[in-house]
């Protein structure tokens, strides 16, 4: 993920990196193996740089109790904070956290359709920008 300012991220850009990180964690834990694809995939999209300039990470990496602050605040302000082109480039991030393995599971679904509701999206919306992927 990208912030608007890599030296000094905004409200928002906390928002969206606290929110994502949760979203992810629980899509990669969903099916109940973590796969090294998926951890492969969480490291390139929550690089070192973006996870200390936003504040998530302490000396040892280990994610702080800012990030899980941010990730709560976000889930209740993201819906209205966030246009749909931005609610729908955080799907499809889920939507390859779900698919980084090769096969989506039910469980991951779910995770991806909490999200989703969390940001003010519907299913029908949700499904046809799921679609639009696919066919892209």
């Amino acid at each position: 993920m990208q912030l608007s300012d890599p030296q000094h991220p905004t409200d928002l850009d906390r928002m969206r990196v606290a929110f994502a990180i949760q979203v992810a964690q629980r899509i990669s834990e969903a099916d109940g193996i973590l796969d090294l694809s998926e951890i492969e995939f969480l490291m390139k999209l929550f690089p070192d740089s973006v996870l200390r300039a936003c504040g998530f990470v302490d000396e040892h990496t280990q994610l702080t109790d800012t990030a899980r602050t941010w990730s709560e605040r976000a889930r209740t302000a993201l819906a209205t904070q966030l246009t749909t082109e931005q609610k729908l480039s955080l799907i499809t991030i889920f939507h390859e956290a779900c698919m980084v393995d090769g096969e989506m599971h039910p469980s991951e679904i779910r995770q991806l359709m909490r999200a989703a509701r969390d940001l003010g999206l519907s299913r029908d919306v949700v499904f046809a920008h799921i679609g639009s992927l696919r066919h892209a």
